[in-house]
């Protein structure tokens, strides 16, 4: 048996005007038994930082930066 931590749910926020708020990563264990099947069990949410400087889970490592970039772009209007 093995456990891996793998990203399970990338939730964002924005304001009424578009800005972007902040954002959480859920993870989850994923468990691959000695027959192969697997399981995954959602566990630990975790604020995710939308900048360099800010505090949590770097964003990089959920999303690419093309994407960071699209979440942190306010709609046009």
């Amino acid at each position: 048996m093995q456990v891996e931590r793998k990203p399970y749910e990338l939730l964002v926020r924005w304001d009424i005007n578009g800005k972007l708020l902040g954002a959480h990563v859920q993870w989850s264990n994923v468990v691959i038994n000695d027959d192969g099947s697997k399981q995954v069990y959602p566990t630990t949410v975790e604020p995710v930082a939308l900048t360099t400087d800010a505090k949590g889970f770097p964003i990089a490592d959920v999303l690419n930066e093309a994407h960071a970039a699209t979440i942190s772009t306010p709609p046009a209007s």
